[in-house]
């Protein structure tokens, strides 16, 4: 869950620094700052997982790229597999197209933008806090339903939205049953 929170904290500010940045800087330019960020964060782990492996050889025998070839070769891990294969597909090839939807058709700008696709982050986290209350109310299955019935949903009405709260919602929706949908695949 600490894992969950850092990936759904990263969301919510990194759109919201990436429209702030591009309100002040070229499109080039906001590449140029997060290739550097991601750079030193990649460098950061790399230290730490060269640090742990140093001083712990036993968790360091198990981790690598063999534990991924053994997955990708499973066979009851192929359906799943092919299942997140397809969530990815349709979920990002859909929500990459949002924001320049936002630009080129409503004309806003980039920090209106961002802000407001933290909702998806927003989404994302209200999941992780009530999950447990969720997955006490309704079985694996039905969080399946469900979580497609609020993607499908969010989607087809997301074209006739028009305020931001509205499209802040929406976001919110779209995390809320991506996070539904994607904790049950993983686990």
């Amino acid at each position: 869950s600490r894992f969950l929170t850092g990936i759904l904290m990263g969301q919510i500010f990194g759109a919201s620094v990436a429209g702030l940045l591009s309100q002040s800087m070229s499109w080039r330019e906001v590449f140029h700052v997060f290739g550097v960020l991601t750079s030193l964060s990649g460098l950061t782990l790399a230290l730490m997982i060269f640090y742990k492996q140093a001083i712990d050889s036993k968790t360091s025998t198990r981790v690598g790229l063999g534990i991924y070839w053994r997955i990708a070769t499973s066979a009851c891990a192929r359906p799943i597999l092919f299942i997140g294969f397809l969530e990815g597909v349709f979920f990002f090839s859909a929500f990459a197209f949002v924001a320049s939807f936002l630009r080129d058709s409503l004309g806003w700008d980039y920090l209106s933008i961002g802000l407001t696709m933290t909702g998806y982050g927003f989404g994302g986290a209200a999941y992780a806090l009530l999950s447990r209350k969720i997955c006490s109310y309704i079985n694996s299955r039905q969080r399946i339903l469900v979580s497609g019935l609020l993607l499908s949903s969010s989607y087809l009405f997301f074209p006739w939205l028009s305020s931001t709260t509205s499209f802040f919602l929406c976001f919110s929706c779209i995390g809320f049953g991506f996070y539904m949908l994607h904790l049950i695949l993983q686990t």
